[in-house]
């Protein structure tokens, strides 16, 4: 379903508000082809208070939008990714969000600009501080700090996380 302009619209605005946002990119490598966004999950954050909203762009789709949907969603992309805000990932190596650039979700120049706050930096300050006395790997991926953490698993099964190994 495409979503309608008049949705885009209060979401357009909601990001030109807002001067935080989480990204997590889910990301295909085909041999000898750059990556391939699969789906990009962009949190708009909220005030204290209020809800936060979840966009979740399959990008397999985008390429059946009508123009004017897609123009709209273009703008909202400029609004997420304007130079004043500031974008939560996993990652701050600005290498792992050129997919953006390659799949025409961003300029370069825009992705050079974006202000990333690097939440695995964050993460490995706090367990350091929380476990003095646990090993702990020196690059943890977001799967295994929600499951050492908090013992859940996100997108994955039990059994493909137990194939997972600390590093």
């Amino acid at each position: 379903n495409e979503t309608s302009i008049e949705v885009l619209t209060c979401l357009i605005h909601l990001a030109e508000k807002s001067p935080s946002f989480s990204l997590d990119l889910v990301t295909l490598h085909r041999y000898g082809q750059p990556h391939y966004i699969y789906r990009m999950n962009v949190e708009i954050i909220q005030p204290a208070g209020t809800q936060s909203i979840i966009l979740i762009f399959r990008t397999a789709t985008l390429n059946k939008l009508t123009f004017q949907s897609w123009m709209h969603i273009k703008l909202l992309l400029e609004k997420i990714f304007r130079p004043t805000s500031y974008i939560h990932t996993w990652n701050s190596n600005q290498r792992d969000l050129l997919p953006l650039v390659t799949n025409y979700l961003l300029t370069e120049n825009q992705l050079k600009q974006i202000q990333i706050i690097d939440l695995q930096k964050r993460f490995q300050y706090y367990f350091q501080r929380t476990f003095p006395n646990e090993f702990y790997p020196t690059v943890w991926s977001l799967a295994s700090a929600i499951k050492t953490t908090f013992n859940e698993c996100i997108n994955l099964t039990e059994e493909q996380y137990q194939g997972m190994k600390l590093k």
